[in-house]
């Protein structure tokens, strides 16, 4: 389309990702799905909280881990949104870790640093980990000794952004980081995009956020 000249290598090597990445896609989502029937209908993402949203700069920063016990494969999932919803960045972080835990805390350290890499000055960063959250809204709390090395490198990254929040939500309403990071301990691999997130994020950016996603990758 643009008079260039087409590689096939290039062009099977994208089919044959895109391929993987679906096939991922339906096992993770296939197992989710199992028992909803009857359940009440899930939480889509809603716009910047508290009420009323705030105006822009603000953007929401929604972040979750996945962690495998047996072979220690951990994944971080990262999807950062701006007050109209619209997706501006994230990344799906493969790594190796000693628990669940320490991966949650480690979904935050790595938003704050995508987003203070983005240069972002107001965030309200979400997660579905209560007991991380919890520790991050309440400074007299004494957190796990297993994130306690991610609660400092929270502290020192808070100071790169001028207003920051915390917010605990349900995994129904993390889907889409909640899916980053299970990718990312399955494929053993990271990825990070800027606009154009992998065809098996867009897909459920479009059906469960109810939003309309950015071209693929």
């Amino acid at each position: 389309m643009n008079h260039g000249q087409p590689n096939p290598f290039i062009t099977i090597e994208n089919i044959q990702r895109s391929i993987s990445e679906w096939s991922n896609k339906s096992s993770l989502l296939t197992k989710s799905q199992q028992g909803v029937i009857n359940q009440e209908p899930r939480p889509g993402w809603q716009p910047p909280n508290p009420q009323p949203p705030p105006p822009p700069p603000f953007v929401k920063v929604n972040v979750d881990g996945a962690w495998d016990e047996e072979s220690h494969h951990s994944g971080v999932g990262i999807i950062i949104r701006n007050h109209r919803g619209h997706s501006i960045a994230g990344a799906s972080i493969h790594g190796s870790h000693n628990s669940a835990i320490e991966v949650e805390a480690e979904a935050v350290v790595k938003g704050l640093q995508l987003a203070a890499h983005m240069n972002l000055q107001k965030i309200i960063v979400e997660g579905d980990c209560n007991e991380v959250l919890t520790a991050l809204n309440n400074s007299s709390c004494h957190p796990n000794w297993r994130i306690s090395p991610s609660i400092d490198k929270i502290s020192h990254l808070k100071t790169l952004f001028v207003g920051i929040n915390w917010n605990w939500i349900p995994r129904e309403a993390n889907r889409v980081a909640d899916v980053a990071a299970k990718l990312a301990k399955l494929r053993l691999r990271s990825h990070k995009w800027a606009n154009r997130p992998p065809t098996s994020i867009v897909s459920i950016l479009r059906s469960d956020d109810g939003l309309p996603g950015p071209p693929c990758s």
